[in-house]
């Protein structure tokens, strides 16, 4: 579970969500609790979205960055127990309001994390098709959905999916290795470590991915 959830951490570096139309006092609330994050202060940030919660403001959301801290802390159980009410609370946003992209991308993710033990992956893809046909310009959006196809097995699709983000940032570093993996998985080691170290040459050392390629391009010149 450590593993895959900080990889799926990792790939939520970036992410802007759209806040709806709030009073201003409900707005203020939550972005209370999203100051305190950015300051490291998780529990305060706890304490203020179960208050969100409690009132009935952004609970969708509320839950989602609960479950983000939980499983920062390694709270796993907790976390798993607030992604069924998220699930819910984002099943009922988004029947009022589907064309919210954002929040699509969100209800992905959730199932990205839980797929790690309860596998709804088919969930997860459902999801974030959705994302990416509302908002098809999003590479985020596109990188989350082509790591799904790569756990179902579906390389053909996660190839195209990383393709397409290359094609538009060939310096996407996250996309690229993660074609890397799916290469390897069609037995394309050759290719693999050309984009391996492509990542190399091309990112700095404090990219996440540079780490990454690093290991696993060890690893297939140690199977040669």
């Amino acid at each position: 579970m450590k593993k895959i959830s900080f990889y799926l951490m990792v790939l939520v570096l970036v992410i802007s969500c759209s806040g709806g139309w709030l009073r201003a006092e409900e707005k203020n609330l939550f972005d209370q609790a999203i100051e305190a994050r950015g300051r490291g202060e998780n529990q305060k940030a706890l304490k203020i979205l179960e208050r969100c919660v409690e009132e009935g403001i952004e609970v969708h959301r509320a839950y989602f960055e609960m479950g983000k801290i939980l499983l920062e802390q390694g709270k796993y159980r907790r976390a798993i127990s607030v992604s069924e009410k998220a699930i819910k609370a984002y099943e009922e946003y988004l029947e009022a309001h589907p064309e919210d992209h954002s929040a699509w991308w969100e209800l992905g993710y959730i199932y990205e994390v839980r797929s790690d033990y309860s596998k709804e992956w088919d969930k997860a893809q459902e999801a974030l098709e959705k994302a990416v046909e509302l908002s098809p310009s999003n590479s985020f959006y596109l990188l989350h959905l082509g790591w799904v196809y790569y756990k179902k097995g579906d390389s053909e699709e996660a190839e195209e999916a990383f393709r397409k983000i290359l094609n538009k940032n060939p310096k996407n570093f996250q996309a690229r290795y993660f074609l890397a993996a799916t290469l390897i998985e069609e037995g394309r080691k050759e290719e693999a470590k050309e984009e391996l170290t492509y990542i190399l040459e091309e990112s700095s050392k404090e990219e996440i991915a540079y780490n990454w390629a690093e290991e696993k391009l060890k690893e297939l010149k140690g199977e040669s």
